[in-house]
């Protein structure tokens, strides 16, 4: 942001430049001019954000040098100085529209308060101005592109946040490594779980502003809103003053009241804690571990302070023992309401959290898929277009979830023999990488699981399928990315996370080279919107 300062008389200036902390207040470049024939110059050639100039000057006098900059600058904030209290030049100076009018001599911390006014004028102009042209994107169709910028705020990888926050500040957020933040998120089921007709994307958005502001949301409090790879909406508000710390539980008790009757009932939102946005992206992992301990899917407004789960209610090793033991003798029924009638259990005891729903998840997953595989059955196969492959391996995130695999998992075994034959090296590989296809999966990790060398897996697998072993990753995941692109609305950005790209650029990279087009343009060509 930039000032110019105008004063026939040179000690003024020099005082002004000496004693006012222009960085402070958030000014970077100073100018100033001696008359306002200079000034005009130096604003025809150099971006102005707040003019402060002296009313009594030789040849021109300030007023005139402002009517100049209402008609050709309108954007600039005038502040002006006068060491004569004549009333008209007070009613000149409301008639052009000036931010202020200050008496001469007047104290320096006098008029660095009124300079900080005007920053702050400047800055919320600039953002409502943003929140305009983000309208227009919408229009055109540019809300992922918007949202990927938001998005890499919340990245592991500094560089994404620099880009980020670098082009947040060009469009009028003084978002800084020590502004403080906090984060809500918001979880509206229906939308989430992409119920048919419901709201979309943007619509909700404006819904979640305009319940912030009837709220009573502080003036010096900015709000940054995205949608995160989960279908969840993530509101980050920030400040570089005190005025977040000022915010009561009234407020969000009020927000939510105000987003339940507008949008959904059916919502839960997490309001998370106060820290310096350089902590942002583990505040983001702080709060969706909260996020993830809601299995039981309540609508309700939480404060993420309360304590971890407890254990589970039995044993689960030995269960998972004796089921694997009942599956292999053809008790396909008995095991899946054994399952069911554990995972009650686990609800009514208040111990159904997410690192407990992870275990189970995983320990049956092991089981169901060391089943399928040694009956020759190939994963894919299993699976349907009302129930795909992704929607298994999330059911970790809510009980009912979890129920709805189980039950689909056993019944789909209903057709695999009774005899099975030994434990196959290559399909435990193939397990693997399908259950771990979102990470960046390396070779030796996938030997390591069968306890067998790299080199000498890379042999084996070579031989039984045809394929190299990363070929044969790369392969899962653009068959999965394909997926994804075709049948959910999914960015593409988190398209590429979903199946272990955290470079985005690489993605795109890999995928054109296998289907000859972009992802966003196989998209387009692919679906009918």
């Amino acid at each position: 942001m930039n000032i110019l300062l105008v004063d026939d008389q040179q000690s003024v200036v020099d005082g002004l430049i000496n004693n006012l902390n222009f960085n402070k207040i958030g000014i970077e470049k100073v100018f100033s001019a001696a008359s306002a024939r200079q000034a005009r110059k130096i604003m025809e050639t150099r971006q102005i954000d707040i003019l402060l100039c002296d009313i009594e000057m030789p040849e021109e006098n300030g007023l005139s040098l402002n009517q100049w900059v209402v008609e050709n600058y309108p954007s600039t904030v005038r502040i002006l100085l006068t060491s004569h209290a004549e009333f008209s030049y007070a009613q000149q100076s409301i008639k052009l529209g000036c931010f202020d009018y200050i008496i001469q001599p007047a104290p320096y911390d006098e008029i660095e308060e009124s300079l900080k006014k005007a920053v702050l004028k400047i800055q919320r102009e600039s953002s409502i101005n943003t929140f305009y042209d983000y309208g227009k994107l919408y229009l055109f169709n540019e809300l992922e592109n918007l949202d990927r910028i938001i998005y890499n705020l919340y990245s592991s990888h500094q560089s994404n946040v620099t880009e980020a926050v670098l082009y947040l500040n060009k469009v009028g957020y003084p978002l800084q490594q020590d502004s403080q933040i906090q984060l809500i998120m918001v979880d509206i089921y229906p939308f989430h779980k992409q119920d048919a007709g419901y709201l979309s994307n943007h619509s909700i958005k404006k819904s979640l502003i305009n319940a912030l502001h009837e709220s009573k949301l502080p003036e010096d409090v900015y709000t940054l809103i995205t949608l995160n790879r989960y279908k969840m909406f993530v509101i980050m508000l920030f400040s570089n003053t005190d005025m977040l710390n000022r915010i009561t539980e009234d407020f969000y008790r009020k927000f939510y009241l105000k987003i339940s009757a507008d949008i959904s009932e059916q919502t839960a939102c997490y309001v998370g804690r106060r820290s310096a946005f350089a902590a942002l992206h583990d505040e983001a992992v702080y709060i969706h571990s909260f996020v993830d301990d809601n299995v039981m899917e309540k609508a309700e407004l939480f404060f993420c302070e309360q304590e971890a789960g407890d254990e589970l209610p039995l044993k689960l090793t030995h269960q998972i023992d004796r089921w694997e033991k009942m599956l292999r003798a053809g008790y396909k029924n008995i095991v899946m309401s054994e399952i069911l009638k554990y995972i009650d259990l686990t609800a009514d005891s208040g111990t159904a959290n997410f690192r407990n729903l992870c275990i189970l998840h995983q320990s049956l997953t092991q089981i169901f898929f060391r089943y399928l595989y040694e009956s020759n059955l190939e994963i894919e196969s299993v699976f349907t277009e009302e129930y795909g492959y992704s929607e298994y391996m999330d059911a970790f995130k809510s009980v009912s979830a979890l129920k709805k695999a189980v039950s689909f998992m056993t019944k789909a075994m209903e057709g695999a023999p009774k005899q099975l034959p030994g434990e196959n090296d290559i399909e435990i590989a193939k397990t693997y990488i399908i259950t771990n296809i979102n990470k960046n999966i390396t070779v030796k990790e996938v030997a390591d699981q069968i306890h067998r060398s790299p080199e000498y897996f890379t042999k084996l697998f070579k031989k039984a399928t045809g394929m190299n072993v990363k070929d044969y990753i790369t392969r899962k995941k653009h068959e999965i990315a394909i997926d994804l692109l075709k049948n959910s609305s999914l960015p593409v950005s988190m398209v590429a996370l979903e199946i272990g790209y955290t470079n985005f650029s690489h993605f795109t990279q890999i995928f054109k080279s296998i289907e000859g087009i972009t992802p966003t343009a196989y998209r387009q060509k692919n679906t009918n919107s």
